[in-house]
């Protein structure tokens, strides 16, 4: 299988600000000056913090170069590997849905917490407790009552 002889172009030089965009062919020096970016720099093409970026190099992510200077291409490249295994581990779709959903029952539990909390403090809410001891109460002067009814028919069932 041939290879595609625009394959091996590499974007060297090239800077947010850079609109003149210099093509080379063939593989450039791997430590050449225009592959080495500050902290700063290589935070901006990763779209992150330049502490990320520290954080990043102490676990092997972001190749040093020096003091403060990093490989832009093999840092990218690390980066961009990095961030595919992470999202691989993730699980996919089935597993942010999953996660919406249950960020979703999360969000109504709490809802509802806070609506039976409220009604609590207007004061439209009774203790189950109490309901009971006041429905005994009743249930059993209504019993009572019934067993008098009782008493009373029967007596006057046989005089």
């Amino acid at each position: 299988m041939r290879e595609h002889p625009l394959s091996k172009l590499l974007l060297v030089g090239t800077t947010w600000r850079n609109i003149g965009w210099k093509f080379t062919m063939g593989p450039q020096p791997r430590s050449s000056p225009s592959d080495l970016v500050s902290g700063l720099a290589l935070a901006r093409w990763l779209g992150v913090t330049d502490k990320t970026v520290r954080e990043l190099a102490k676990a092997g992510i972001a190749v040093r170069a020096g003091r403060g200077l990093y490989k832009l291409e093999e840092s990218v490249r690390w980066y961009c590997e990095h961030v595919r295994r992470t999202a691989s581990q993730r699980g996919g779709e089935a597993s942010l849905a999953k996660m919406r959903d249950e960020r979703i029952r999360i969000a109504k539990e709490q809802a509802d917490a806070l609506a039976l909390k409220n009604a609590a403090a207007r004061g439209e809410m009774l203790y189950a407790a109490a309901v009971e001891a006041e429905w005994s109460g009743v249930l059993r002067n209504v019993r009572a009552a019934c067993w008098r009814c009782r008493h009373v028919r029967a007596r006057a069932c046989h005089t």
